[in-house]
């Protein structure tokens, strides 16, 4: 199969999702679906498929928020131009297993129900798709940055945005600024800045480096987070005017 038709595949996925709700019980939450998508080759042995695309796009998908589509650089460049249009970018982050962050792009799927393609080619609609609150939450305080926010601080100094009092954690310790599309962490301490994302268990680790905060996870400064008493944040970047979170 072609990029474009993985990509309408796993729009057309969603777009049941949003348009038919599925409810296991019949009540309570619909089911929501993360999807991942990569591009390249793959081994299929007895129906299974394995490759380093696979495992992208599994990390991928651990990445992503309800409904959301991440996909990779590799698939945007197969895609026709007007295809293309539905990736929003939302800058490098590094996945498990590779030695280089990958450009990360989200697929702007939802903006219409009967012509998503063109509605999305409206730059209005991209950018209103786009916008994303940021909502950290630690030890009883929660911060949240709009899109468009200035740059904040988080560390032991008694003016950071959010103060976290530990000895691992250096006064201004990192800072998480807003780069036009998308909210990204910089490193700034001594000991370095552990993240996790969603529900992966191995650690990306930043020592004066920065990376896109996507979807939601865990920010922990100064060490693991299986260290005692670690010094943790959470956080999750949730759509501007939702209402969740």
């Amino acid at each position: 199969e072609s990029d474009a038709d993985a990509l309408a595949a796993c729009v057309a996925v969603q777009q049941r999702l949003r348009d038919r709700p599925l409810r296991p019980t019949g009540a309570g939450e619909p089911v929501n679906v993360q999807i991942g998508l990569d591009s390249g080759e793959v081994v299929e042995i007895s129906g299974d498929c394995f490759g380093d695309v696979v495992n992208s796009a599994a990390r991928l998908a651990g990445l992503a928020g309800s409904g959301q589509i991440l996909a990779t650089q590799a698939v945007r460049e197969g895609l026709p131009p007007d295809l293309s249009l539905m990736m929003h970018g939302i800058g490098p982050v590094f996945l498990r297993g590779k030695t280089q962050a990958t450009d990360i792009f989200r697929v702007d799927w939802s903006s219409g129900r009967e012509d998503d393609r063109t509605m999305m080619s409206g730059s209005s609609e991209r950018s209103r798709l786009s916008a994303s609150t940021l909502v950290l939450r630690a030890s009883g305080q929660e911060l949240r940055l709009q899109p468009g926010s200035e740059q904040v601080t988080l560390g032991r100094a008694a003016d950071a945005a959010m103060v976290i009092n530990d000895r691992r954690v250096s006064r201004a310790h990192a800072s998480i600024s807003w780069r036009g599309t998308h909210f990204v962490i910089t490193d700034r301490s001594s000991f370095g800045t552990w993240l996790y994302f969603g529900s992966q268990t191995e650690a990306m680790v930043l020592r004066r480096s920065d990376c896109t905060l996507i979807g939601d996870g865990q920010i922990v400064l100064g060490c693991p987070r299986d260290d005692l008493e670690a010094p943790l944040i959470s956080f999750s970047t949730v759509s501007s005017g939702s209402g969740r979170g």
